[in-house]
């Protein structure tokens, strides 16, 4: 850790005459050795909310917005008083809650072994378990102010020792709760099913090149390459109306949101830039309208002109749009319909069961189809979210611009008629150019799915189904082998959800 702290810190001690890289280098990747617990998972070390450094700041809510699972980790001795910690969930329900793929939170205790040395060893056991239990019950309760949360993410608490854990003195290592939060990770593990699909791909290419070789099925092809495609038809013209069902009710709401952005934009404005008077707001409106209309103080607590402004416009879509996005990223209008797909069922097997391996190589490319569009969605969908702000806030940059231009006395009272002026004038079109902005990036990812879709899976029919005169070798012993490792595979994934 001593190597990795002069690029992961700029106040090292002065006597430590070793060479600081930050904020020159943004990220630092650390390698461990290859352990199944983090076989698929990605951990990241995020700098803390409301950091100084813009780009520090930055990076974590780039990051944040993209991770299925957070932890929240603070000291057992002011878990429930740890004003970030508290300010941290806060700003992570706000970033994962439409935007987001966060399914859970974790809120993480630590040193629960700390200060219980004088106690009478008999008596340290029942006291680190009380003290825990105390904890976690102060936490929950906390947590359980936050009502919209508790609707849309899963929120644990732990309480950890690493400690007692690495070395047992009072507790046994599962009270320690490390090996619940190993049994976390390994959770996050199973749900990437890489092997599987690693045999199933293999699988998919044996399996063609074993059924080439056997009779010549050129009319049965031709016929189930001709039904295929009209049911290929069917689905899309299926995904196209859910699609379309849910870019009505966006638009339907964002008409609504727009109008009350317009009516009342100002209200809301006047609040923030009215807040306080005198040289102490005169800097932070100054530090606002010089960082594209956002600014956190030393305090932590934020003022955001942009999201203030947009604030009419996400709301209006908040409650529809997570029923369209849900984070489960399985149901709704576009993950539903895509989870849903399906072109082999179990009619065209009984129908064709001389074509069965080509009928299971096209499944095969439909769940990967699948996966690909389901990640295409989830990322497209945070794009889409955000693009209300984003919108208002290219729109105020002229504002801002001017704003800060100003200096001196009544600077002040300047930059608050400049704002409130420029909203005047822009009100009527500002709102109603957010809203087309979202619509028509919701437009091109409704395109973009119905345009993979077609196109990927014709290719996948022509490459099955087309005839092939060149000659193939026997593979049957190797198909074999890899029939057994499916199988076996098979049998221990049960249901498992490739999609997550």
């Amino acid at each position: 850790m001593e190597k990795i702290a002069r690029f992961t810190r700029s106040d090292l001690n002065e006597g430590n005459k070793s060479r600081c890289f930050w904020p020159l280098v943004k990220c630092v990747t650390v390698r461990v050795p290859n352990k199944d617990l983090l076989k698929h998972v990605t951990l990241v070390d995020l700098p803390g909310k409301g950091d100084r450094n813009k780009s520090r700041d930055q990076m974590w809510k780039k990051i944040i917005d993209s991770c299925s699972t957070l932890w929240i980790v603070t000291n057992m001795n002011r878990a429930v008083a740890d004003r970030d910690a508290w300010d941290i969930l806060k700003n992570a329900c706000d970033l994962v809650e439409s935007g987001g793929i966060c399914q859970n939170i974790h809120f993480i205790c630590t040193k629960t072994d700390e200060d219980v040395d004088e106690r009478p060893a008999s008596e340290v056991q029942q006291y680190i378990r009380e003290r825990n239990a105390s904890a976690k019950k102060l936490v929950n309760k906390n947590i359980e102010k936050f009502v919209n949360l508790k609707k849309h993410l899963r929120v644990d608490c732990f309480t950890v020792s690493s400690r007692e854990f690495s070395k047992p003195k009072y507790m046994q290592q599962n009270e320690t709760e490390i090996p619940q939060l190993r049994e976390v990770l390994e959770m996050l593990n199973m749900f990437q099913g890489q092997t599987f699909s690693y045999v199933n791909k293999a699988r998919e290419i044996l399996s063609l090149m074993e059924e080439a070789r056997g009779e010549n099925l050129a009319e049965q092809r031709k016929n189930l390459c001709a039904e295929i495609i009209e049911i290929l038809k069917e689905k899309i013209s299926n995904i196209r109306t859910s699609m379309n069902r849910a870019y009505t009710i966006l638009d339907k709401c964002l008409t609504k949101g727009a109008e009350n952005s317009r009516c009342f934009c100002q209200g809301s404005l006047h609040k923030i830039i009215h807040n306080e008077s005198g040289s102490a707001f005169h800097s932070t409106l100054k530090c606002v309208v010089e960082n594209r209309g956002i600014h956190r103080s030393k305090q932590g607590e934020l003022i955001d002109l942009n999201s203030t402004l947009s604030s009419f416009l996400t709301k209006s879509i908040n409650e529809d749009f997570r029923k369209i996005f849900p984070n489960d990223g399985k149901s709704g209008d576009f993950y539903g319909v895509i989870h849903n797909f399906s072109l082999v069922t179990g009619l065209l097997m009984q129908k064709y069961k001389t074509l069965e391996l080509q009928l299971r190589f096209l499944k095969a490319e439909e769940d990967k189809l699948k996966v690909r569009l389901i990640k295409i969605v989830r990322n497209r969908k945070k794009m889409i979210y955000s693009s209300l702000t984003q919108t208002v806030e290219e729109t105020m940059q002229e504002c801002y611009k001017q704003a800060a231009a100003f200096s001196g006395k009544g600077s002040l009272d300047k930059m608050r008629l400049t704002i409130e002026n420029y909203i005047d004038d822009v009100k009527d079109t500002i709102f109603v150019h957010a809203k087309e902005a979202m619509l028509n990036q919701l437009k091109q990812l409704m395109e973009e799915v119905v345009r993979i879709l077609s196109e990927t899976f014709q290719k996948s029919v022509e490459l099955s189904l087309r005839e092939d005169d060149n000659s193939i070798p026997d593979i049957s012993n190797e198909f074999e082998e890899v029939m057994k490792h499916y199988n076996e595979l098979m049998s221990t994934e049960g249901d498992a959800d490739l999609l997550l």
